[in-house]
């Protein structure tokens, strides 16, 4: 079961793959380092939603994030929503963070693939390291504060699961979550922007919809077009499933919630972009911050501080069955 590490063209870009008999992994440094396929060689299938409507291209530092492609796993750093930066009114954090849009250089890439990039808001290295067993990855993460000062960030993973059929999200328990946003009232009232009842607490998995009617936010399908999302308090265990009914696939996500405190789900069953091919993908983002905004961190006591040349690091695995 060795692993083989490769340079390939990929859609005019330069990407890396990485593959055993079972799995294939495809990253594009140049572009955030997006991993653009998590492939599943033995059943023939890729987990990763690809925007076809939008040809992947490198990103121009701090634009819109819906300008470009919309697919694979990207990571987000040091926030997702767009914000000031709660420690200085003149600094504005780009959508969905900085790193997705920045090139990243390559450290190593005999026996694991690792890859870093050093930030422009603030003086950092965050550096993403991708091992290959069986069916399992492993994505090493950490961040280094090579300043002088302080800083706040979150991180959030973000990758996009293609829905091809019918699933199931599996958590353990009945964990808080918050209302990010919502369009097709599915948890409340959409409200201006798909704003309405945003950080209202609910408790997994069922919510009421803006018709008074029972909804279960761990069942995913295209029945109905709609896009929301809700961050989690993490699971005791860190596990959490998404589960194909029909083929019987399985992807898990494990992570250690002293580390990783929280996890977003974000659905979109074809509402957005509003541009270009309906995307259809759910999303599972282990992440460090109770909300998407730094700003909403700080308030609701989530947000994370990087002191002056101290590092932090963090792991996140995923099975593919």
């Amino acid at each position: 079961m060795g692993i083989k590490i490769n340079s390939e063209p990929y859609l005019g870009l330069d990407s890396v793959v990485m593959e055993n008999n079972l799995l294939r992994i495809r990253v594009v440094p140049e572009l955030g380092c997006k991993i653009v396929e998590i492939y599943d060689l033995e059943n023939k299938h890729e987990w990763l939603w690809r925007d076809k409507s939008r040809p992947i291209m490198l990103a121009q530092y701090g634009d819109a994030y819906d300008s470009y492609d919309i697919s694979g796993f990207d990571e987000c750093f040091p926030n997702i929503g767009i914000s000031k930066h709660p420690d200085n009114d003149e600094v504005k954090l780009p959508d969905h963070g900085e790193i997705w849009s920045l090139p990243w250089k390559i450290a190593d890439s005999a026996v694991n693939f690792s890859a870093s990039v050093t930030g422009k808001l603030f003086n950092y290295r965050f550096t993403r390291k991708i091992s290959l067993e069986g069916r399992k990855i492993t994505l090493s993460y950490s961040v280094s504060n090579n300043g002088d000062s302080e800083f706040k960030y979150m991180w959030s993973a973000h990758p996009l699961f293609k829905i091809d059929e019918d699933m199931q999200i599996e958590i353990s328990g009945n964990p808080k979550m918050l209302k990010e946003f919502g369009y097709g009232g599915r948890i409340g009232e959409d409200g201006e922007a798909w704003y309405g009842g945003h950080l209202t607490e609910h408790t997994w998995p069922k919510v009421v919809g803006s018709d008074g009617n029972l909804n279960d936010m761990s069942k995913v399908s295209l029945a109905k077009i709609l896009t929301d999302k809700v961050v989690l308090d993490a699971p005791i265990d860190g596990v959490v499933k998404l589960k194909k009914l029909k083929s019987g696939r399985v992807l898990t996500m494990k992570f250690a919630p002293t580390e990783i405190p929280y996890l977003g789900i974000c659905y979109n069953f074809g509402a957005w972009p509003l541009t270009g091919e309906p995307a259809t993908w759910v999303a599972l983002e282990p992440t460090t911050g109770r909300t998407d905004r730094l700003d909403e961190c700080m308030k609701l006591g989530s947000a994370n501080i990087l002191k002056a040349r101290e590092s932090k690091t963090w792991q996140l695995e995923l099975e593919i069955n």
